[in-house]
């Protein structure tokens, strides 16, 4: 399908100058939505799996759990998570007669990030944040899964990731389960939009096997609740979420779909940046998910006016993400 840009470049003669002011006319017709800075919330590893038994690791050791190491900038898992200081390894509550105990850890990363262009600012720090724990230990409540609820705004520490401010969490678990983050960022003026932003997020870690309530929702205001489990996908996976907004459905929703973009991919033209669809009357969407990384599903609504530096009331644009990461086709055993 021909783009606009694209025939006002090859209209004119091709002098440097002419170029440049192609490529200018070029970003200034990408929609605002497009150059948008998401807010990053992974975890060091999309899932912890239980170690093997002596018995297992004899019958095959090429599958054996493998140590932790930090993932380089070109590595197709997520970005490096911070490394935090000991004392901050603050473990989940155990529920009372859950005997299972164990002795793991991740490390959570929460940063701003341009997905596509893989470029980072600096980020304050979150207004809230919380993890959701579930699990098949525990009894149902009409026919949902309880949750454990803990905060984990203080053990947040800012930290320096790709030169800008971020934020990391190291958090202890002792418990298998299903985790689900949820973080709320505190509004910011976006100065290439020219208009605030605030950000509700969410990321599962599944926990040595336990799947449970995965498509549960979390409470938060404005929220993507998943229709497929959001994690063991293989790419090209078809992911179907449901937009939430105070807990009903919110029908003709832009959603934005866009991968981290860590190996560099080259696009023919800045719409290649990102999937952009909009939700159906019941809030729901879907789209395939065609590599592997972390990918964020990006729901946008209009909020209530902010005041602005200069005393006038100023737009404010609400955005509910979801993080998931997609293997490749061909992965190792973890």
């Amino acid at each position: 399908m021909p783009i606009m840009p694209q025939t006002c470049v090859m209209t004119y003669p091709r002098t440097p100058i002419t170029l440049i002011l192609a490529c200018i006319l070029t970003f200034a017709l990408i929609p605002s939505h497009l150059k948008a800075e998401v807010t990053l919330l992974i975890p060091a590893k999309p899932d912890i799996l239980a170690p093997q038994s002596k018995k297992d690791q004899a019958k095959d050791k090429s599958s054996a759990i493998q140590p932790k190491k930090e993932m380089t900038k070109d590595a197709q898992k997520s970005p490096p998570a911070p490394q935090s200081s000991p004392q901050n390894n603050n473990p989940i509550p155990k529920d009372k007669g859950n005997l299972v105990q164990i002795n793991e850890e991740t490390d959570i990363l929460i940063s701003r990030i341009k997905a596509f262009a893989y470029t980072f600012s600096p980020m304050d720090m979150p207004q809230a944040f919380t993890v959701l724990r579930y699990s098949r230990e525990k009894p149902m409540n009409n026919g949902h899964p309880q949750a454990t609820r803990r905060d984990l705004l203080g053990d947040v520490e800012e930290i320096l990731y790709k030169g800008q401010k971020a934020w990391g969490a190291n958090v202890g678990i002792v418990e298998p389960g299903l985790y689900q983050f949820v973080l709320e960022t505190r509004p910011w003026w976006d100065e290439v939009q020219q208009h605030f932003c605030q950000q509700y997020v969410k990321v599962l870690l599944p926990v040595y096997g336990d799947d449970t309530g995965w498509e549960e929702p979390s409470g938060q205001r404005f929220e993507i609740v998943p229709m497929t489990r959001p994690f063991g996908l293989l790419a090209p996976s078809l992911f179907t979420g449901k937009v939430l907004f105070d807990g009903h459905p919110c029908a003709n929703c832009l959603v934005i779909i866009e991968r981290i973009n860590t190996d560099g991919q080259k696009v023919p033209t800045p719409w290649h940046q990102a999937l952009v669809l909009r939700s159906d009357a019941n809030g729901q969407f879907s789209a395939i998910l065609n590599k592997a990384g972390w990918w964020c599903c990006r729901a946008l609504l209009e909020g209530a006016p902010l005041k602005g530096a200069d005393g006038h009331p100023k737009a404010l644009q609400l955005g509910s993400l979801y993080w998931i990461y997609v293997d490749g086709n061909a992965v190792p055993a973890r």
